[in-house]
Order: C-alpha cells, then structure tokens, then sequence
C-alpha cells in the first residue's frame, strides 16, 4: 500500500513539473508569436509607406516633366511671318520668364 502512495506523490510531482514546464514554454510561444506579429506589422506598414512614397514621386516627376516641358515651350515661341511660311524662334524677355516660373511654381 505504501507503494501505491509513494508512485501516486511522484507522479503528482511528475505532473506539477510537467505543467511547469508547458507553461513556461507557452510564455515563450507566446512572446515569439507576439514578437512575429510586431515585426510581420512593422514590415506591412512599411511597405504601406513605400509604395505611397513611390506615388507622390511619381506624381512630382510628372509635374516637374510638364512643366520643364512647358517652360521649354514658353522659351521658343515661334512667331508666324505674314505668308504663314517662314517661322522665326524668339526667346522670351527675361520678367515673362520669371512670372512664368512663378505660376509654375505656385500650382
């Protein structure tokens, strides 16, 4: 009878330990998996940000385009002769130039 009790307390203590010993590993699990969703999180926004960055870059490169393109335009007119035939290139008076960057700029 005595055996009896001496195997039912050692798997008793057998049991605590055991469970010790799978809570502690869910603890760790647990800040593992947490750990995995920050970063999993910290990589998605960062892509997030990323690609709205490339946008806006996108969108800047176009307007700077267009408008270089433009002030190009505005630099050499050409002015039509009276027979429609002949054109002559002029460039444009210096004030014309900077008002024209500055409505460039202010759009």
């Amino acid at each position: 009878m005595n055996n009896i009790y001496y195997e039912l307390a050692q798997t008793q203590l057998a049991l605590d330990a055991a469970q010790k010993v799978i809570r502690r590993q869910r603890g760790k699990l647990f800040g593992k998996n947490l750990l995995l969703v920050g970063t999993i999180g910290l990589f998605w926004t960062a892509c997030k940000m990323l690609d709205e960055s490339e946008k806006k870059r996108k969108a800047e490169k176009e307007r700077a385009d267009a408008a270089e393109a433009e002030l190009a335009e505005m630099q050499f007119e050409k002015d039509i002769c009276c027979d429609g035939k002949a054109s002559v290139t002029k460039k444009m008076s210096d004030t014309d130039l900077v008002e024209r960057r500055k409505s460039v700029t202010n759009d």
